[in-house]
């Protein structure tokens, strides 16, 4: 294997185990048998965890933020199309790991206080960019963003982020694949589009 495939299998093992056991609960051993490498060739790539943690957040976050801006930039789309595959992503996130893992930055979050700094810093960006790309993608497209009323928009884009990812958490527990999708086909129903 070239280092840069090695690299991206390690970090997408570790993705895939974080998002499933959580951060906490993983080591390097796991990630050495999923991707059957030695340990010391883990810490040749991450000499710690943190790094390791670090790299793979701003790794996926790039990843994920990509596939929003394209919803949200999607000229013929209207905005429950866009929210409806805004959605869509979190879903696929879910329904792959058959309701046993959920998005990494929903597990991240619950873990925030065992991160470092530049990885919280990482995690809360995601955060605030998903929140962002909600409100941009509510607001009427003929509106100026200037004029809308930021206090409430963002408090609604913050509402319905809070509701993925409290909802893959819950039906993550329940072990209800089908909740997550219920969450959301609900929440298109209640938010309103006619602005």
């Amino acid at each position: 294997m070239t280092d840069n495939v090695t690299k991206v299998r390690i970090l997408d093992e570790a993705n895939s185990l974080i998002r499933e056991l959580g951060m906490n609960g993983i080591s390097y051993a796991h990630i050495s048998s999923r991707v059957n490498i030695r340990k010391a060739s883990i810490h040749y790539y991450f000499p710690t965890k943190d790094d390791l943690i670090r790299e793979l957040v701003a790794y996926q976050s790039q990843i994920f933020l990509d596939d929003v801006r394209a919803i949200v930039e999607d000229g013929g789309a209207d905005a429950r199309t866009k929210m409806r595959r805004y959605f869509g992503l979190f879903e696929k996130a879910f329904n792959d790991g058959k309701g046993g893992s959920i998005c990494l930055f929903g597990m991240l979050g619950a873990e925030i206080h065992s991160l470092d700094d530049k990885t919280c810093d990482i995690v809360r960006d995601f955060y605030s960019r998903n929140i962002q790309s909600i409100r941009t993608i509510l607001a009427a497209p003929d509106t100026d963003e200037d004029t809308i009323d930021n206090t409430a928009a963002v408090e609604t884009a913050h509402m319905i982020f809070s509701a993925i990812e409290g909802a893959m958490i819950i039906s993550r527990a329940n072990r209800d694949l089908g909740g997550y999708k219920a969450v959301m086909n609900n929440l298109l129903n209640i938010i309103d589009f006619s602005k």
